[in-house]
């Protein structure tokens, strides 16, 4: 491990233990011990279940957007690419995983810009699209404050999707990312990055709907995880708190925002008079559930598969199959 990212890394722990243990210092042990106990499991097996679909809404979104290029990629692959990109945010800042798994994706496929640029704009859709469950569920609640936050949130995902668009349009910009490719003697050309961004109207709108059908599946999910320990929580309540709750993951001084995350989770739901100890429970299993099991599961088929061959249909052979036929 290079000395960087060591420093990083003992920063990460050192930051999430501080945090983890100020909660813990808050709890009534015994109180805690208690709520957990209370668990329904058949409400348990509901948020578990609740993976699959999320998964595959996710894994056909970042399918979606490469497949607006010159290659195709089944949806079995994708899967993979998104359980990697799980298992890499364990360790990585910000979730960075999600974009760091297209260098396993080139590795596997050959094909270096297509698929940066790919996980790259599938993280600005996702990132943008949590708002716009944030925005009416606050407006129905009268929450004005945190439905403009929320608009924020909104209006900085469309001008990270049209910046790249525009960018190469602009004189000079060129020059600057071909600068950029030198110095990074040429193992990535960030000129080819940008333009490979470019994805019709079509397939971002759609990509939009499917990104907002996978929210409303993980936050179905974080409002079972408070339903399992019988906590009384207003649905619309979870979805008007949603962006910030997935912003906070976003912070990069702490390990996958352990600690950052559950902060914030007990600042908004204490707002909404439950206990600490249900607020950490709750937390506790969302984690377990949608985070630390599916990363594992990354992981291990990053280390499984460390020769996985992704098989990429050429549209051009595509057509000429057709023709023939």
């Amino acid at each position: 491990m290079k000395r960087g990212s060591r420093t990083r890394l003992i920063i990460q722990v050192s930051l999430s233990a501080i945090l983890v243990c100020f909660l813990i210092s808050r709890l009534d042990l015994g109180d805690f011990a208690n709520t957990i106990r209370t668990v329904d499991g058949l409400v348990f097996v509901g948020l578990c279940v609740l993976l699959v679909p999320g998964f595959l809404v996710r894994g056909y979104r970042w399918k979606l957007i490469f497949d607006d290029g010159p290659e195709k990629v089944s949806l079995w692959d994708s899967l993979w690419l998104l359980m990697v990109g799980l298992g890499l945010n364990l360790f990585l800042p910000a979730s960075s995983g999600d974009i760091a798994k297209s260098f396993f994706a080139y590795k596997w496929s050959g094909v270096k810009e297509r698929m940066l640029s790919t996980s790259l704009f599938d993280k600005i859709i996702a990132l943008g699209s949590v708002a716009i469950i944030g925005v009416p569920a606050a407006l129905y609640r009268g929450q004005f404050r945190y439905a403009g936050l929320s608009l924020v949130l909104m209006a900085v995902m469309i001008v990270m999707i049209l910046t790249p668009l525009l960018a190469v349009k602009i004189p000079g910009v060129n020059k600057s990312l071909e600068k950029m490719t030198h110095m990074a003697r040429g193992k990535l050309n960030f000129l080819d990055v940008i333009k490979a961004l470019g994805v019709s109207p079509r397939v971002v709108l759609y990509a939009i709907a499917l990104s907002v059908a996978g929210w409303l599946i993980t936050y179905a999910q974080f409002y079972l995880a408070f339903k399992c320990v019988n906590a009384p929580v207003d649905v619309l309540y979870v979805f008007t708190v949603a962006p910030f709750i997935t912003l906070a993951r976003l912070f990069p001084f702490t390990l996958n925002g352990l600690g950052t995350d559950e902060m914030v989770i007990c600042y908004f739901f204490k707002q909404a008079g439950l206990e600490l100890e249900t607020i950490i429970a709750a937390a506790i299993m969302f984690r377990l559930v949608t985070i630390l099991a599916p990363g594992f599961l990354g992981l291990f088929i990053l280390s499984a598969k460390k020769k996985m061959n992704i098989d990429l249909h050429h549209e051009e052979h595509e057509e000429e199959r057709k023709e023939k036929q």
